[in-house]
């Protein structure tokens, strides 16, 4: 069965043969508290002997937006589609798929080239957790900016060839933005690919900076203030 996933890890299931009004108007069935959005802003459809998934802009004030493009008709859906309305992002997910039940489950990935989704363009971070999201983005060896809508900010990550750059967070860069965004408890990321040039706020080299993060981010020292990276030598 279809379904949406907001920034805060709700799942919306979508039934075949349904219609779903999007809105900030409290009779939508789908209620987006955003002054941004209309009161009737957008509408999803689904087929009735499908899980195929229709979306259209119902004139609303600021668009509708599907990975960043605006919608002016009718248009399919696909697999990992992001929906914007106003400053609301959801997440379309047409059926689970197989190897994020697999990551879910073990939560663990290994480090070895070409083992594991290398096709990887976006999804909930719930399900895979920053540190394995990096390891995922380090596997690939791409180029990417990591884009993560959180249920009250957006966060971003610079990746190249492997090394972390950058990251910003809720007012935070590099380091520290990267342990506030690895204890989120949900959000939605995506990953755009890019070559240009970031100013570049973390230093150390991958395997270092991702030994300090998983030490920051176990249990017993999720409430204590991050340290950073170690001094170089």
């Amino acid at each position: 069965m279809p379904y949406l996933v907001t920034v805060a890890g709700s799942r919306i299931p979508l039934r075949r043969g349904q219609t779903y009004s999007i809105g900030r108007g409290m009779d939508c069935d789908v209620v987006v508290e955003d002054a941004a959005a209309s009161r009737r802003h957008a509408q999803l459809s689904v087929a009735r002997t499908s899980d195929a998934v229709f979306l259209e802009d119902c004139g609303s004030r600021n668009g509708t937006f599907v990975n960043g493009e605006p919608v002016s008709s009718r248009v399919a859906l696909r697999e990992g589609a992001r929906i914007q309305v106003g400053g609301s992002i959801f997440l379309v997910r047409l059926k689970e798929r197989e190897e994020e039940r697999e990551l879910s489950d073990t939560g663990t990935v290994a480090f070895d080239q070409g083992t594991f989704v290398q096709d990887l363009d976006g999804g909930e971070l719930a399900r895979y957790g920053l540190v394995e999201l990096l390891k995922l983005v380090f596997n690939a060896q791409r180029n990417v900016t990591v884009h993560v809508a959180l249920a009250a900010e957006h966060a971003k990550i610079e990746v190249r060839a492997g090394e972390v750059l950058a990251a910003e967070c809720g007012g935070l860069q590099g380091f520290n933005a990267l342990v506030k965004l690895g204890r989120q408890g949900s959000g939605i990321f995506w990953l755009v690919e890019t070559e240009q040039h970031c100013d570049r706020n973390i230093a150390e080299p991958f395997v270092r900076l991702l030994s300090e993060l998983q030490r920051c981010l176990a249990p017993s020292a999720a409430h204590t203030p991050p340290p950073g990276p170690p001094a170089r030598a």
